[in-house]
C-alpha cells in the first residue's frame, strides 16, 4: 500500500497568487519581501481552512457533503467576521445574478445556433429537390 505524504505547504494557496494580490495593494514604489509573502500565504491559507472547517461542520450537522456560499457566510458570522460577511453576502448575490444572466445568454446562443443549423439544412435540402417544370395545361 502506497502512502501519500501531504506536506503542509501543499495545502496553502499558491505563493504567486498571494504575492500578486499583495503587490496590487502596495504603491508602485513599494517592495514585497519573500518573507512577508510567505507569512501572508500561511495566514490566508490558515484563515480559509478555519472558515471551511466551520462551514463543513454545519454541512455535516445538516447531513450534506457539499458546501455552499451560505455555509461560508454562516461560518464568518459565527466566528465574528460580520463585517466581511456582509460584503461577501452582497458579492454572492451579485455573482448569482450574473450566473443566471450568463446561463440565459448561453441558452439563447445555443438556441440561435440550433436554429441556424436547422435553416441551413433546409436550404441544402431545397437545393437537392429537382425542379419539375409543368406546362400551363398540366397545372389546371
Amino acid at each position: 500500500m502506497t502512502r501519500h505524504v501531504i506536506h503542509e505547504q501543499d495545502q496553502w494557496l499558491p505563493i504567486t497568487n498571494v504575492s500578486k494580490i499583495m503587490r496590487k495593494a502596495l504603491p508602485s514604489y513599494g517592495k514585497l519581501s519573500k518573507t512577508a509573502a510567505n507569512c501572508m500565504q500561511e495566514c490566508v491559507s490558515e484563515f480559509i481552512s478555519f472558515l471551511t472547517s466551520q462551514a463543513a461542520e454545519k454541512g455535516s450537522i445538516e447531513q450534506r457533503k457539499t458546501l455552499n456560499g451560505e455555509d461560508i457566510l454562516y461560518s464568518m458570522y459565527s466566528l465574528g467576521f460580520e463585517n466581511y460577511a456582509e460584503t461577501l453576502k452582497i458579492f454572492l448575490a451579485k455573482y448569482r445574478e450574473y450566473e443566471i444572466e450568463e446561463s440565459e445568454s448561453r441558452r439563447e446562443k445555443y438556441l440561435k445556433r440550433k436554429e441556424r443549423k436547422r435553416l441551413k439544412m433546409l436550404q441544402e435540402n431545397e437545393k437537392d429537390i429537382p425542379l419539375v417544370e409543368h406546362s400551363p395545361s398540366e397545372i389546371t
